[in-house]
């Protein structure tokens, strides 16, 4: 069995490939206790709950009610140590069909080595607050959009017996209130979704 450690963005590229991302010493426990079920997206604190969920039980169908439907909204950014870099390791960044076409690709189990399993615990720092408010871009000014900094640890196996692994690494989260037509076509039954998403650590 082979064992590497990698970041969370590694792991998009290793999606692509197959089937073709939270810091603290001092941690509390994972946001996700285990044997647990899927809870409410009107909770902010519930969209990282069903994000470790929909990952570790690799649905891709709660993990896209997670993410926020505006293709042209929703964005996924790579660390700029890797998209700095010379030759660049990874794009600056990606929209949601793309996400999803990568995430997707990674549960399916296709490629020459199929993944076999994935286990993502996000932790939350000590002395956690909550979610942070912070400014929405121009075109969104009447929105309340929110933020949170967590650790992940991943652990991603083959069927051949590779291990790829990242352990603490940081990734911000923001969110915002949108109705998700997946979910119900009332608008008024809108959900906290993921809407930016970046993943802070380096593939190096």
């Amino acid at each position: 069995m082979k064992r590497f450690l990698v970041p969370l963005v590694f792991l998009s590229a290793l999606a692509m490939l197959f089937g073709s991302c939270i810091l603290d010493p001092e941690k509390k426990p994972p946001v996700v206790p285990p044997d647990e079920t899927y809870k409410s997206l009107k909770e902010k604190d519930h969209v990282l709950y069903n994000f470790q969920m929909a990952y570790n039980n690799r649905n891709i169908d709660r993990y896209r009610h997670i993410l926020d439907q505006d293709t042209q909204t929703f964005i996924f950014v790579f660390s700029p140590e890797d998209y700095n870099a010379d030759p660049p390791k990874t794009p600056q960044d990606w929209g949601l069909v793309k996400e999803l076409e990568v995430t997707g690709k990674m549960f399916k189990q296709g490629g020459t080595d199929p993944i076999t399993s994935i286990s993502l615990t996000l932790t939350y720092a000590a002395g956690d607050i909550g979610w942070e408010e912070t400014t929405p871009p121009a075109g969104h000014e009447t929105e309340r959009w929110y933020q949170k900094m967590v650790s992940y640890d991943l652990t991603v196996k083959t069927i051949s017996g590779n291990t790829f692994f990242a352990i603490d690494l940081p990734s911000l989260y923001v969110i915002r209130y949108s109705h998700n037509s997946e979910l119900s076509s009332e608008p008024a039954d809108s959900v906290w979704q993921i809407v930016q998403w970046y993943d802070l650590g380096s593939a190096q």
